[in-house]
């Protein structure tokens, strides 16, 4: 049903005071309607930051386990040259 149609009801062509008062529900309806497009937009941007605040957190994680994985490495090398050293050591002395 159009908007002419609506204000025209039943009783045959619209008047003047229908049609203003459609136009005045129409103009409501659209106020909420941006009301509620900006408080989309609002969650959009919270959620994006959101998003850019976990990725960061993120490429942070990672580089705590890059850092964790090389110390590591780092850790497992001293260890070789610990037993090298503990071989070494009990050669000279059962070879005495």
């Amino acid at each position: 049903m159009s908007m002419t149609d609506h204000a025209a009801g039943a009783n045959g062509p619209a008047t003047i005071e229908a049609i203003q008062e459609s136009l005045r529900q129409t103009a409501a309806l659209m106020a909420e309607l941006r009301e509620q497009s900006k408080e989309t937009d609002r969650q959009m941007q919270e959620t994006d930051r959101r998003m850019q605040e976990t990725d960061r957190r993120m490429q942070e994680t990672d580089r705590q386990m890059q850092e964790t994985d090389r110390r590591m490495q780092e850790t497992a090398e001293q260890m070789k040259e610990t037993d090298r050293r503990l071989a070494k050591a009990e050669g000279l002395f059962t070879s005495q």
